[in-house]
């Protein structure tokens, strides 16, 4: 990778669609529904990638309460979940 390659992966502006498609697919993931499913595919979603979305919601769902756990407050509802 050559220094300027490099430049631009850390720059804001790039790798913007690539991005856009990473938050429709958890967004995606959270919500599920037809509709939403023909928009993303209409933006160019592959079903491929549409069918690991609610798989890559929840590792990031789980990966942020790890990171996040030692100042979060307990949810109710999870303490029940893990009874």
């Amino acid at each position: 990778m050559s220094r300027d390659s490099e430049k631009d992966v850390a720059s804001l502006a790039c790798c913007g669609r690539q991005r856009f498609f990473n938050i429709e697919c958890w967004v995606y993931g959270k919500l599920g529904g037809d509709d939403l499913k023909a928009a993303l595919k209409a933006h160019g979603m592959q079903e491929s990638r549409l069918s690991q979305c609610a798989s890559e919601f929840r590792r990031q769902k789980k990966a942020w309460k790890a990171l996040l756990a030692r100042w979060l407050i307990p949810d109710k509802n999870d303490l029940k979940g893990s009874q």
